[in-house]
């Protein structure tokens, strides 16, 4: 996941560079329309897609790998079922006689608000126990990051007041907030992948999960700023499903993290 987020970097970048300035030496003026932006995301996402497929930086086995070892480890294994049960609810309160997209989304988000929360208990109580012990620093940022995204979910539940309504517009709050976000947690979770990949790389695998959902969660919310209304469907289901997705993947990933005679007994 590192390297597609340096290959990313650096083709939006350039990307960015040559149309800004062919625009103004051309044109004499800078393209600012909504169809640019989408360009400058979606053509260099393409483009390391491609890069990546063709380099063989994934494979197939390797995720045949990580699917034959997932079924080994029930708790996991019921995470992943319950989750889909819980996506699946979601779907199914909208498709009801009157349902309401936010239903499914204010279940989505408990959901997903009780795994990070549940990750970042995992994660403070092994380091606390000394049970992880190899590069913990990323590991307790992960567990900042996690109660981070638990208070962020318990205050929007509780309808708390957007504190820079007034301070500057909706779309550059939205892209301030996603981007930023974004940026930070992708960097503690690739980071923390690396720093658990020796010992369980399983966990590794899970991490840069949690790290690609997020991205690609983050380009569709990107991508929406500036439509009417905000998540419209399709986007609102594959953004829930991304959302959940990367909460998994964190709660599985911290799990797989420890020791396994702790993961099968936790007493121990």
């Amino acid at each position: 996941m590192a390297w597609f987020l340096l290959v990313w970097a650096g083709l939006t970048a350039a990307l960015a560079g040559a149309t800004a300035f062919l625009s103004i030496a051309v044109f004499r003026h800078l393209d600012l329309r909504y169809v640019t932006l989408v360009q400058l995301l979606i053509i260099p996402t393409v483009q390391t897609l491609v890069v990546g497929w063709v380099t063989r930086q994934w494979s197939a086995s390797r995720l045949m790998w990580a699917a034959r070892e997932t079924l080994h480890h029930r708790l996991v294994t019921a995470l992943i079922l319950v989750n889909a049960a819980v996506l699946a609810l979601g779907q199914l309160l909208v498709e009801l006689p009157g349902g309401d997209p936010g239903d499914r989304g204010r279940v989505i988000a408990l959901w997903s608000g009780l795994q990070t929360a549940c990750a970042a208990v995992v994660l403070l109580r092994a380091i606390a126990r000394g049970t992880i012990r190899q590069r913990r620093r990323w590991l307790l940022a992960l567990a900042v990051c996690a109660l981070a995204v638990t208070a962020g979910i318990a205050i929007h539940w509780l309808g708390a007041p957007d504190p820079f309504r007034g301070l500057m517009p909706r779309a550059a709050r939205w892209l301030a907030g996603i981007g930023g976000s974004a940026a930070i947690a992708l960097l503690v979770l690739v980071r923390a992948a690396a720093a658990v990949r020796g010992d369980s790389p399983l966990a590794g695998l899970y991490f840069e999960l949690a790290a690609a959902s997020l991205f690609a969660m983050a380009l569709v919310g990107v991508l929406n700023v500036f439509l009417h209304p905000f998540l419209s469907e399709p986007w609102s289901t594959l953004a829930a499903a991304l959302a959940l997705c990367s909460a998994t993947s964190v709660l599985a990933g911290s799990l797989l993290a420890l020791p396994a005679r702790e993961l099968s007994d936790p007493r121990a």
